[in-house]
Order: C-alpha cells, then structure tokens, then sequence
C-alpha cells in the first residue's frame, strides 16, 4: 500500500489485511484461489453496519431430537421387556449423538460481521474475535476520522 501526502494509519495495520487511515479506508484478503483489494475514500463511506446473524432453528431441533430420543427410549422400555439396556438406550444415544451435533453446529454458524459500504462496494469484516465493544470504538473512530476529513476539506 502507497500512502498518500499527509496519509496515517489510524486504525489496523497494513500486514492484518484491514486498515483505516486519515484518508481511507482498505482490506485486502488474499484467501485459497483468490485474492481481493477494496479501497475506498472515507468521503466514499455511506454507512457502517453490525450484524449478527445465528440460525437458532438448530438449537429448537437438537431440542426436539433429544426429546424424541426420551420419548423412544421410554416406549422401547416399557413395551418391549425381554431387550437388553443396550438396546433400550440406542434411541436416546443416536437422538443425543444429533442434538450435540446441532448444537456445534450452530455455534460453528455464528457470525459477527461489521459491514463498510461506499457508492460501489462493500467491505464485509469479520468481527466474531474483536467483540462487540470494540467494534462500536471501530466504528466510532471511523465516523470520527471521516468528520475530521469533512471539516479539514473545507476549510
């Protein structure tokens, strides 16, 4: 990255692949196969937005499924007699064993995302290890970087 006249980084750093400077801001990932760069002025900046999105559906069917797995556990129990324990508990195992895969699943599926959109392009961050308060400051110091530059443009 070639800095501009009078250009400082304010926030990240060129080697993370994410960085807001006085002047703009820019990411560059470079992941299996494919490689991108989005830079845009921080004039350019339009909106800034935190989502959080989690699909809480899979935590109701590992509910369902560990209930399923008691329902037929009992039933097996009560009206087959002569089965062995093993075989009495199998539902319940194989239910459980689903619940607890819904379950990573739906923590594997989590995502915290802080979104930078401009005129024509949108820089989508993962934001999941900042948390959510620093993603307010990051935000904030964005907003704050692009007033200065508003107010420094016309005076």
């Amino acid at each position: 990255m070639v800095f501009l006249p009078n250009e400082s980084v304010v926030y990240g750093s060129i080697d993370a692949g994410f960085v807001v400077t006085t002047h703009r801001i820019r990411m560059d990932v470079e992941d299996w196969g494919h490689s991108r760069i989005i830079s845009f002025m921080l004039e350019e900046l339009c909106s800034a937005e935190m989502t959080y999105s989690s699909y809480p559906w899979l935590l109701l069917f590992a509910l369902l499924s560990f209930l399923l797995g008691v329902i037929a556990t009992s039933f097996i129990s009560s009206q087959i007699k002569n089965t062995s324990s093993t075989l009495q508990i199998m539902p319940l195992c194989f239910c459980g064993l689903i619940s607890i895969g819904l379950i990573v699943i739906y923590f594997m599926t989590r995502h915290h995302t802080l979104l930078l959109s401009s005129g024509g392009s949108t820089i989508a961050l993962d934001t999941k290890k900042l948390g959510d308060q620093k993603t307010e400051d990051l935000i904030d110091t964005i907003e704050m970087v692009k007033n200065d530059r508003f107010f420094q443009g016309r005076a």
